[in-house]
């Protein structure tokens, strides 16, 4: 009961320090639904959490939970003397979205209990299940108990020793950060209680996806395909097993819903709702600089193809801005990694000089097995029906077609070509011995995909309703 309370603290303080960050930023708070202003500020809060504990341990400071706690109500406090706004009025003031105010239907309901299942049964094995995964052992794991007995300055000799390069020493240290804050609040290293805020990651983008497709999409639509996120068995898998895939789609699918917000109306507090919580993705993975390059090339496209002209000039500093916050935010931990050797480096290969383009043709069937697959190499299921879904509904609709959903399309053609160009590049096998890691380079790539079900969902919806007679609003 005890432990349960400690890491309801930990949670609640990331959470507080993102609603700070949420309250700070958003003018417009009534264009969010109340909860929805609520689970935007857990990532926002790994986010902005993350790199500050890294600095002061890098200084020689070790996470202290009062101090930390203290600080983050203090910044809160701060914040709030600034914006002159209750919490109160803010946090409940009335959202002006479209809302479904009837009652759930049994279908809806029958979907809300597989969520809550599903997510439930999820949290309670990541409760049972110990470190077991090789990455979550020796990435992730090891780091977090470096980040909890030690500090950056002190450790100095495992991040650039060769002795230490199985470990991947030039993974960011979010994650681990955040398993070593939870470790904090306990008072002790706990490698199988810190695994509670797994679930969370999950939980969190679930609900996240759910009330930003509200705003486009009818309410079965959007609980439809929120229930396809959570019951997904490959992501579920990877929920518990420790590493930081889950924690990159979560932050790194807020960052696009924001961003998509800023697609539609072009308001700067979405930009910069979406610069923070990139800023935060690129030091959850290396990928994350890859997802940032993605969905700058979204903004510049926006602008030069879409926007009318006298308005490119206002968003060209929007895009500068999203630029700024996101780099200066993972400035410090660039700092660090460029003092780390090559050696050290885990992954080989003689950069984009040598390409094996002779492998491309391998590799994509390596990639469609992937996806082909009902069970990975260790008899887990994996996909279900996923794959021919999104073809039968994203290529047969014509929403996917029409901006902003058509970026999205070519977000994911992006992310997926630039992880193909990297892997071609290296020296990593090209075959289904790489199965693992492309399972989990495809859970990270998801979240447009959701998006693009979602609408194209929403148009056959229509056409099945109006077929029907029914113009009742949903």
């Amino acid at each position: 009961m005890i432990d349960a309370l400690l890491i309801l603290a930990a949670v609640a303080t990331i959470t507080v320090g993102g609603m700070t960050v949420f309250y700070a930023v958003v003018q417009e708070p009534q264009r969010y639904f109340r909860t929805e202003r609520i689970v935007y500020s857990y990532p926002l809060g790994l986010a902005v959490l993350g790199m500050p504990m890294f600095v002061t341990s890098w200084m020689g400071l070790h996470l202290n939970a009062l101090v930390v706690m203290a600080l983050v109500l203090m910044m809160a406090v701060a914040v709030r003397c600034w914006r002159k706004i209750t919490w109160h009025s803010f946090w409940l003031m009335p959202s002006t979205v479209g809302s479904n105010s009837k009652s759930l239907t049994e279908v809806e309901l029958i979907l809300v209990v597989i969520i809550l299942g599903c997510l439930g049964a999820r949290s309670v094995a990541c409760l049972l299940t110990p470190l077991v995964d090789w990455d979550a052992l020796c990435f992730w794991g090891l780091k977090s108990k470096i980040c909890y007995f030690s500090t950056i300055k002190d450790a100095a000799d495992y991040f650039t020793s060769p002795v230490y390069r199985f470990t991947n020493q030039t993974y960011p240290l979010l994650w681990p950060m955040m398993y070593a804050w939870v470790c904090t609040v306990l008072g002790r290293f706990d490698d199988l209680r810190m695994l509670a805020i797994n679930p969370l990651n999950l939980i969190v983008f679930t609900c996240l996806f759910y009330f930003t497709m509200r705003h486009y999409v009818s309410r079965l639509v959007a609980l439809a395909v929120a229930t396809m996120v959570a019951t997904l068995p490959s992501t579920m898998h990877y929920i518990e097993c420790g590493q930081a895939d889950i924690p990159l789609m979560l932050i790194s699918g807020a960052s696009l819903f924001a961003l998509l917000d800023w697609f539609h109306n072009h308001r700067r507090d979405s930009i910069v709702l979406a610069s923070i919580l990139m800023g935060g993705a690129l030091f959850v993975k290396h990928e994350g600089q890859i997802l940032m390059l993605v969905d700058l090339t979204l903004i510049a496209a926006s602008i030069l193809f879409v926007v009318e002209s006298a308005k490119r000039r206002r968003l060209w500093r929007h895009a500068a801005l999203y630029v700024a916050i996101a780099m200066i935010m993972i400035a410090p931990w660039l700092w660090y990694r460029s003092k780390i050797p090559k050696e050290a480096w885990q992954i080989g290969g003689q950069g984009f000089s040598r390409v094996r383009w002779e492998e491309l043709p391998t590799f994509l069937y390596t990639i469609s097995q992937n996806a082909l697959h009902w069970y990975n190499g260790v008899g887990l299921p994996k996909w279900n029906l996923l794959w021919p879904i999104l073809i039968f509904f994203c290529f047969l609709s014509k929403a996917p077609r029409h901006y902003p959903w058509s970026l999205l399309m070519i977000a994911f053609a992006l992310h997926a070509g630039a992880v193909v160009l990297i892997h071609l590049a290296s020296q990593v096998p090209l075959t289904l011995q790489h199965e693992f890691a492309l399972e989990r380079y495809t859970i990270i790539m998801l979240p447009p995909l959701w998006i693009m079900l979602a609408v194209s969902l929403e148009e056959w919806w229509l056409v099945w309703r109006s077929s029907h007679g029914d113009v009742s609003p949903q």
